[in-house]
């Protein structure tokens, strides 16, 4: 009965919403134009129907699932695969996951939309990232009789009790929910008071990387470095970040005269300001492509999509946007090659990340006024820092499990 008068308040709710839609579509359109997010209006899908549709709200939630995709890819034609995102920097980072997948933004939670929505991609499978709980997505999939599954499912504590007092509700919308994939056995618990269905903790996807592998000797010699030199690849680095590791170089080059230093700032329009920074070294850009390490120090990389291979190929990696307050960046990536990793104490973004490799001893954390004293003694002794490395590579290769769990629960469903 509960929930009979929630749908009844919801199927209101619907209906003046939609009236207030089509009153307002000319000036909603106009606004999302403007921040070129107008395409939510339109469910306007080129997509091969009857395929796999994955729903990624944004950036970390495309980041998280990239590697079941492109493992999914492997086992269904990638042209059956549609994702949607609710922002731009997430639906930027899709479009670049397969040549052959489409991504789109979503429409707005409407039934209107959502029923345009799947008409166009008329799923056999939709696949919900994290924690997408959107009513009139569930009711349309109830309606088509589409299966839903959450993959990386996580909810907080604030979100369950803002939703608990719709269970009713949920339980009737979430018909066609069949499997929760959760992170973990705290958000499965979480789940199960709000879904009765099938809750299994799977791992958390945002661990279960599958970058390229990349021959270390072939690698270096590619670059332009010998097999002698030891080298520290700065990833991602942010403002004030080069100053500080330019700054003790000569006391680096005092204790490893080999020393050379990769440096990959996070955003490519910063290269010119950090050439003036290394004037005083010699110092090239990766796309004059006349590195020789023989002849220079340091290499600046100006261009994207290549940090994992100079991760690759170096014996100490250094994480940036973390020494100063920017959040950070992803230190699974130089795990997954088995480097020693140093990170500053900002690495909010990448919480999780960094609590798994403190407790494998794969991390070191240090203040940017003490970066020196934390490098010293991993120049020093190379046995802490293949330690490190190996540490960082079997917590990889245990959290890898994630991938499989999730992988195995999307193909039953579209087998």
């Amino acid at each position: 009965m509960i929930h009979l008068i929630q749908y009844a308040i919801l199927s209101i709710l619907n209906v003046l919403v939609e009236v207030v839609y089509r009153l307002f579509y000319p000036v909603l359109r106009f606004f999302l134009k403007r921040i070129d997010y107008d395409s939510a209006l339109d469910a306007a899908y080129e997509v091969e129907k009857g395929g796999v549709w994955i729903h990624a709200a944004s950036l970390g939630e495309i980041n998280a699932v990239r590697s079941m995709v492109l493992a999914l890819a492997e086992q269904v034609p990638a042209r059956e695969i549609t994702i949607t995102t609710t922002t731009v920097n997430g639906l930027n980072a899709a479009k670049k996951l397969h040549p052959e997948i489409k991504a789109y933004l979503s429409v707005i939670d409407l039934p209107s939309l959502r029923a345009r929505q799947f008409e166009q991609i008329s799923p056999k499978l939709i696949c919900i990232v994290e924690t997408e709980i959107w009513p009139n997505l569930l009711m349309q999939a109830k309606k088509n009789n589409v299966p839903v599954l959450f993959l990386n499912a996580r909810i907080s504590e604030k979100t369950l009790k803002r939703l608990k007092p719709f269970k009713s509700l949920l339980a009737y919308l979430g018909g066609s929910i069949k499997l929760i994939m959760a992170k973990s056995e705290l958000d499965a618990q979480r789940f199960k008071q709000l879904f009765d269905v099938d809750i299994e903790v799977a791992g958390n996807l945002k661990f279960a990387l599958s970058p390229q592998d990349y021959p270390f000797e072939e690698t270096r010699q590619k670059w332009g470095f010998q097999l002698q030199d030891f080298i520290i690849c700065f990833g991602s680095s942010r403002p004030k970040e080069e100053e500080m590791i330019l700054d003790i170089m000569p006391q680096l080059l005092q204790i490893k005269p080999n020393l050379k230093l990769i440096l990959a700032p996070r955003h490519p329009n910063r290269v010119a300001e950090v050439q003036k920074l290394c004037e005083g070294y010699q110092a090239k850009l990766m796309s004059d492509n006349d590195f020789d390490s023989k002849e220079a120090d340091i290499l600046i990389v100006d261009r994207l999509g290549f940090l994992n291979q100079a991760y690759s190929i170096c014996d100490l990696a250094l994480v940036g946007g973390s020494f100063y307050d920017f959040g950070g960046h992803n230190p699974m990536e130089p795990a997954y090659y088995g480097k020693a990793i140093i990170m500053g104490p900002y690495h909010s973004s990448c919480a999780e990340s960094v609590e798994q490799l403190l407790a494998a001893d794969a991390i070191q954390i240090s203040e940017s006024n003490k970066v020196i004293d934390t490098i010293k003694p991993l120049l020093e002794s190379d046995g802490k820092r293949l330690e490190m490395g190996q540490n960082a590579m079997e917590l990889l290769v245990s959290l890898k499990g994630s991938l499989d769990n999730h992988l195995k629960g999307v193909l039953k469903w579209i087998s």
